[in-house]
């Protein structure tokens, strides 16, 4: 089976570059990945096997303060300056690199791809550059290379860029992953040449339709790309409402791991518990939630990611706003972002009934294709407290599963019906983080083939030495 999941270097770089007073590209050398204090490779220990190491921007450039070249994104080629025990030829280069990463006990290696060519083919077309990137997969086939992130350049967002490159793959490394993208500013619409009808909306105009319906097509993953922080969830949880009615490509959610989780999506993990440097909340900021990533990839294990199924909206939408003051994107500095987002969404399964205790949350669940549940619910703005958002939540599932993985702060009380008759010798609550288990049978009122789960006092107990939110899983025995 194909690994989708990867955890990438980027956040860290944007962060731990701070201790280092260097820019965020000038920070991923072999000191960053290797060192024995805050090396990233030591990321995840125990979760490894599972994910897929991506070096991301910056790996294949010089120092900023050593570049010869025009143009010198897209390479390829790991430099001297930067990676000194990595010597001879390109592919050897790289296949060293891969080599040293996968000691660590990474499932594989991935690199970040500029959409350009290098140097002087900087100015080539995109039929001028078949050559071009035939040879760098080649030596990302000798390297042993699982994936490449394909991001921004000045191909971007052509979509005959990403099938050309998508065809060369096929013919000359079918293995490799490509992930596409449609690299856009963090927040959806908001300035930024959207349409009045999709204003606040994903995707907010018909260039970016037409685009994103045809590259879907032929991509074997894509990504919902960058967000805000504060307004991750809702930023993401839109963007995905529309990506997965585009059933041939799996979805990648990026570090939204929860969302990526319950629905199904591949993870992108960027955060790391080594970047505490910080000038965002603990409370918004992933890098004080990795536990998080214990509890996704545990569920992860026994649900894999999966295309091809029906999607559901509610029609109720939340209109959400958030006042930043200085930001890297111009269009978000200083203003006042609102985003719209489908209050309820539901994959291969009903949409979830609500009833507010306080005001209600975001409420999103699915029923994978392995006979498993999850639901998850998200504040409307991640700066919010927890109990500001208290709910009640009753679905239907349509058969019996295996396990319901609930990933929620908010949930007081959840009904579960089946559509079959259910018969259950014994119910066991894990935690998805440490897998501990416990047997609540006798906790669990089960009446007309419905489960009626007090999960607010089923989890009084959960402690956690970070801000990650709950994650459980109940075991279903017949």
């Amino acid at each position: 089976m194909r690994t989708y999941d990867y955890y990438c270097t980027w956040q860290a770089q944007n962060f731990l570059c701070q201790t280092k007073n260097v820019s965020n590209r000038d920070y991923l050398d072999e000191n960053a990945l290797f060192n024995d204090v805050n090396g990233l490779v030591n990321n995840y220990k125990g979760l490894r096997k599972d994910l897929i190491f991506i070096l991301d921007d910056g790996w294949d450039v010089p120092y900023s303060y050593n570049v010869k070249e025009n143009y010198p994104f897209a390479s390829h080629i790991i430099r001297d300056d930067r990676f000194p025990s990595f010597n001879k030829s390109p592919k050897e280069k790289l296949k060293q690199m891969v080599d040293k990463i996968k000691t660590y006990g990474w499932k594989g290696v991935g690199i970040w791809v500029c959409a350009q060519g290098y140097d002087n083919d900087y100015t080539k077309s995109i039929e001028e550059l078949k050559e071009f990137f035939k040879e760098r997969l080649l030596w990302s086939k000798y390297a042993n290379i699982m994936y490449w992130k394909v991001d921004w350049g000045i191909y971007c967002n052509d979509v005959k860029y990403r099938r050309m490159l998508v065809r060369l793959t096929k013919k000359y490394y079918p293995e490799l992953i490509v992930e596409n993208a449609m690299c856009i500013n963090p927040v959806n619409g908001f300035n930024n040449g959207e349409e009045e009808q999709y204003k606040y909306m994903f995707p907010w105009n018909k260039e970016m339709f037409n685009y994103i319906d045809k590259v879907t097509k032929f991509s074997e993953v894509f990504r919902s790309y960058d967000v805000t922080e504060e307004l991750s969830t809702n930023s993401t949880l839109a963007r995905l409402t529309y990506l997965l009615k585009k059933s041939n490509a799996i979805i990648n959610a990026e570090d939204e791991l929860y969302l990526a989780a319950v629905l199904n999506c591949s993870y992108g993990i960027e955060r790391t518990p080594y970047s505490t440097v910080t000038a965002t909340p603990k409370n918004i900021n992933f890098n004080f939630k990795c536990n998080e990533v214990k509890a996704a990839i545990n569920y992860r294990r026994i649900s894999p990611v999966f295309k091809r199924t029906s999607l559901r909206t509610s029609k109720e939408q939340f209109l959400d706003e958030y006042s930043f003051g200085g930001y890297w994107c111009d269009n978000v500095t200083n203003a006042t972002v609102k985003q719209l987002c489908p209050a309820r969404v539901s994959r291969n399964t009903s949409l979830p009934k609500v009833k507010a205790i306080k005001e209600v949350p975001y409420v999103v669940c699915c029923k994978d294709l392995n006979n498993n549940y999850a639901i998850g619910t998200f504040k409307r703005i991640n700066y919010e407290n927890d109990d500001k958002y208290l709910v009640d939540v009753s679905v239907k599932i349509n058969q019996v599963v295996k396990n319901i993985a609930i990933f929620s702060n908010q949930i007081k009380t959840l009904k579960v019906k089946f559509t079959e008759d259910v018969n259950f010798s014994k119910i066991v609550l894990v935690n998805l983080m440490n897998k501990s288990r416990r047997d609540v049978t006798n906790k669990i009122i089960i009446k007309n083939n419905q489960l009626i789960i007090n999960y607010e006092e089923l989890t009084k107990r959960f402690k956690c030495d970070d801000n990650s939110c709950k994650a459980y899983m109940l075991r279903l025995y017949k």
